[in-house]
């Protein structure tokens, strides 16, 4: 802002413009959003949160007090925060619809002719109790019950019936159907001689609940999201009906009216062959899914800290938005266990990158660790392969050049004319030509380059020209050269003797 020209008065004016104030490239916090059921039966520890709400989550208290602390969503919002404790966390729960609430049952008989303890899994939490020499299974399973009831962490109930201990999940839909009940999963632990356990009105894959129907939908979610940009977006569930309308609205937000992009991640516990199939439901540029196989700890948990990891990880830097997530820890999940076949081999988990599925591994210590990271994008719209978008990192440094370079031109060019570029211009104008505009874009690679997002920028072309149609429009083109990832190292070595 300058004085105006209509100014006689005689004096000494001074203006301050902030178009030029920020130089290099912007620092961005960037946004986690979390969607997944919340609690709304009585009988259960209810949220005071509104269904299809967004709620700001700072930490886990937070979140059990909006959907409830056995919520499936609160869970995950405890697994994100864990992963990547200085996030912006948003999430919000949606309410059970008319479904129906999985269940099983864990029998418990005999007498225990050693003391001990039984030591059960639900949902990858451990509950232990003592028992004594000459307890009844009966009296086990009462005593679980109890201690099952002292909590507020599981996503479920229990009720005994002399030693039969039902399990009913808290809330209703598919997703119950993934909440597991193990026995003994550290090799540390035993059931007391004399004690049995029968497991048989579980689910015979993984001792899930079962029984479990119709999960609720996204519609009303999607809707209060608005046009706000979220860069990661955890979805509970990961049934193909419902999180399809997430793959369309991920989709939406990529496009330059909304100009709110990120990347959406999705999580499920197959057998290999089912995740492969599973894999290949989407084919969505935007998406990520895991799949993983034998282990106590739910998706829910399992993908809100996947995701944390590697959002905590890309946010360290500009740079980190390209570099590999191999290595980095997945926290507060069993992996599954070594020498079985639920650890895939370097053959199965290759199979998997080919069917849209991200893979993890184990390390010394048995903890579960990110591999490679890919989205579920496998073909073009004609039905040809199509690599463009196989590594996230490719969306995430889409993601950030698209802010940076919205943030340097929306803040340098807010009220300027408009010429041509053979214009002779006094300084300081307010308008801008084409070729101010490649200049500007030039720079700005430059910098991207020196942050190591882009290379090749000797390469680059720009090119900008006004449009035929509109006089008062720029229409411009360049291809920037993403920095790869340094995934594969072939060494063929020729000795000689």
């Amino acid at each position: 802002m300058t004085v105006s020209l209509s100014m006689r008065v005689p004096g000494t004016y001074v203006a301050f413009d902030n178009s030029a104030a920020v130089q290099g490239l912007v620092a961005e916090q960037e946004r986690a959003l979390i969607v997944g059921p919340m609690t709304d039966n009585v009988a259960f520890e209810e949220g005071v949160g509104d269904a299809d709400t967004l709620y700001r989550i700072t930490n886990g208290n937070i979140a059990d007090g909006y959907f409830g602390p056995q919520s499936i969503l609160a869970a995950a919002c405890r697994a994100f925060l864990l992963a990547s404790p200085n996030m912006e966390l948003w999430a919000a729960g949606q309410a059970d619809g008319a479904g129906v609430a999985a269940a099983g049952i864990v029998t418990f008989g005999g007498t225990a002719t050693a003391a001990g303890s039984l030591n059960l899994y639900v949902a990858g939490l451990p509950v232990r109790v003592a028992v004594a020499v000459g307890d009844t299974g009966a009296a086990v399973s009462a005593a679980l019950d109890t201690a099952i009831a002292a909590r507020t962490d599981l996503p479920c109930t229990a009720s005994d019936a002399a030693g039969d201990l039902t399990f009913t999940a808290a809330n209703k839909g598919l997703l119950g159907n993934s909440i597991s009940i193990y026995l003994n999963w550290a090799d540390s632990e035993e059931t007391p001689a004399g004690i049995t356990v029968d497991l048989t009105g579980l689910d015979a894959t993984y001792h899930y609940l079962k029984d479990g129907t119709l999960d609720a939908v996204l519609t009303s979610t999607i809707s209060a999201m608005m046009d706000e940009q979220y860069h990661y977006v955890f979805c509970c569930y990961n049934d193909a009906t419902v999180t399809a309308a997430l793959g369309v609205e991920m989709k939406r937000r990529w496009t330059p009216e909304v100009r709110a992009p990120g990347c959406a991640f999705i999580c499920a516990r197959k057998l290999h062959s089912a995740a492969i199939t599973w894999g290949e439901l989407w084919n969505h540029e935007y998406t990520a899914a895991m799949a993983y196989s034998t282990s106590p700890t739910p998706p829910w948990v399992w993908g809100a800290a996947w995701m944390g990891a590697i959002s905590k990880a890309a946010s360290e830097s500009i740079a980190a938005k390209a570099r590999p997530f191999r290595g980095i820890e997945i926290p507060g999940v069993l992996a599954p266990k070594e020498g079985t076949a639920a650890r895939w081999d370097l053959n199965e988990r290759n199979q998997l990158l080919w069917g849209g599925c991200s893979t993890y591994t184990v390390d010394a210590g048995g903890r579960a660790v990110i591999e490679r990271v890919i989205t579920t994008y496998r073909e073009n719209a004609i039905g040809a392969p199509d690599t463009s978008y196989l590594n996230l990192q490719t969306v995430l440094s889409s993601m950030t050049f698209s802010t940076q370079w919205w943030t340097r031109f929306a803040a340098r060019y807010v009220r300027h004319g408009l010429a041509d570029d053979t214009a002779q211009l006094r300084p300081n104008l307010r308008i801008v030509r084409p070729k101010d505009l490649v200049d500007e874009g030039y720079a700005l690679c430059r910098e991207l380059e020196a942050a190591g997002l882009v290379e090749n920028v000797d390469d680059l072309v720009i090119a900008a020209a006004r449009s035929l149609t509109d006089v008062n429009r720029v229409d411009m083109t360049l291809s920037p050269d993403w920095v790869n990832q340094f995934l594969i190292f072939d060494t063929n070595v020729q000795f000689v003797l």
